[in-house]
């Protein structure tokens, strides 16, 4: 595992967000593609890209300070898991200077893209995150049963699909942000995200 992280140009690393072993391992993982001498770019889907100036201001300021990463750009008032969990990830990152990356698409354009579509979007950015490619069939009638299940079979298949217009949303944003970071003096890019968005058949790899 570790020689196929450090030969990816990509790295995807799904987790249950609320499971701690996932995250330990994820920090191992990264851990052990600096100790063969890659220096990928970290990006976080907890932090949405409307935080990327408190992310970079904090980290210009704390460089080596992984414990106020995450009040700095309100993780837990977010609704995401203890910090603390994430915590050995950020360690490791900056441990060997690697660039942390806000992955998931800002707050504002993800209310957008949920209340009016990818229509709302500039054509350039929908043309630019693969978004004018619809999912395959079989892709997106998944998607929508799994979202589905998710809200407990209470609204019908049909209503799913701004929320799958959103998941849809954050897939394309991550990938464009791996790929920027990776494009960074060739460095590649690891991804921390959910379970969901790491399958390679519809999430980010689709993407990608």
């Amino acid at each position: 595992l570790a020689r196929a992280a450090a030969d990816a140009r990509f790295v995807i690393l799904g987790e249950r967000h609320d499971n701690p072993d996932h995250h330990a391992l994820q920090a191992w993982v990264l851990g052990a593609m600096t100790a063969q001498g890659r220096t990928p770019a970290v990006a976080f889907e907890m932090i949405d890209q409307g935080q990327a100036p408190a992310l970079e201001a904090y980290l210009n300021d704390h460089p080596n300070d992984a414990g106020g990463l995450g009040p700095a750009v309100e993780w837990e008032d977010r609704g995401w898991p203890d910090w603390d969990s994430y915590r050995p990830i950020a360690e490791a990152a900056l441990a060997a200077d690697l660039p942390i990356l806000a992955a998931n698409p800002s707050r504002e354009e993800t209310r957008t893209v949920g209340r009016q579509g990818f229509g709302a979007l500039d054509a350039d950015r929908t043309a630019a995150l693969g978004l004018e490619t619809p999912l395959p069939e079989a892709q997106r009638d998944q998607l929508l049963s799994e979202l589905r299940e998710g809200h407990c079979n209470l609204m019908p298949k049909d209503a799913m699909g701004p929320m799958a217009n959103v998941q849809r949303l954050r897939d394309a944003v991550m990938a464009d942000t791996l790929i920027a970071g990776a494009k960074a003096q060739d460095r590649g890019a690891v991804l921390i995200t959910g379970g969901g968005h790491a399958r390679a058949d519809r999430a980010v790899p689709w993407y990608l």
